[in-house]
């Protein structure tokens, strides 16, 4: 496992701050252009949903590769653990082998949790043809993730590269948590106006 170096170097903050949100941007641009086509090109139809647990049962299905990712990075800190002084969680040595895949860990699980939350309640709103987002979104976040582990891994720029992953995870959860909000409110105005 790569260990980022950490360097006593002085660091332009704001080059790396345009740098992240360039990337930031792009990411959301190509991502948001991708999902609109394949929302209204592609030829994918979705099964009538006959309740709201049918949809559910949807989110929690196109959600398992993620679950699988997890379960990786899982195996991944375990495996180092064995293999090194780790195998001691309370042990200090031979922790920054484990570093990276901890912090790639809690920063997926935190994202999953917010993520999946915000599909399970979106689909309560959503009608059969709008159940089709549900993929790409869990795609998203999956590609997001492995791009964010890929971005942490590279020693030659970690701080912004990261940004990608991040970007195609934290993105389409901003999307959906707007989506569910407006919705909330818009329940509320039809029911007492």
């Amino acid at each position: 496992m790569a260990r980022i170096p950490v360097t006593e170097e002085p660091v332009d903050l704001k080059a790396v701050g345009n740098r992240i949100m360039k990337r930031v941007l792009f990411t959301i641009f190509i991502s948001g252009v991708i999902t609109y086509l394949y929302y209204h090109y592609a030829p994918i139809k979705t099964r009538n949903f006959d309740s709201v647990g049918d949809k559910i049962a949807y989110v929690i299905q196109c959600n398992l590769l993620s679950v699988c990712f997890i379960m990786r990075v899982v195996h991944k800190i375990g495996d180092t653990r064995r293999k090194s002084n780790q195998v001691n969680p309370l042990s200090s040595k031979d922790l920054h082998k484990i570093d990276v895949a901890v912090r790639v860990l809690q920063n997926t699980l935190e994202q999953f949790v917010i993520n999946i939350f915000l599909q399970l309640i979106s689909v309560t709103w959503f009608g059969s043809d709008e159940m089709k987002l549900i993929p790409i979104c869990a795609f998203w976040f999956l590609l997001g993730r492995i791009l964010f582990w890929i971005g942490y891994n590279d020693p030659s720029d970690s701080r912004t590269k990261r940004a990608y992953g991040f970007a195609l995870t934290f993105f389409p959860s901003v999307v959906l948590a707007m989506f569910c909000i407006f919705m909330f409110f818009w329940d509320i105005y039809l029911a007492y106006f």
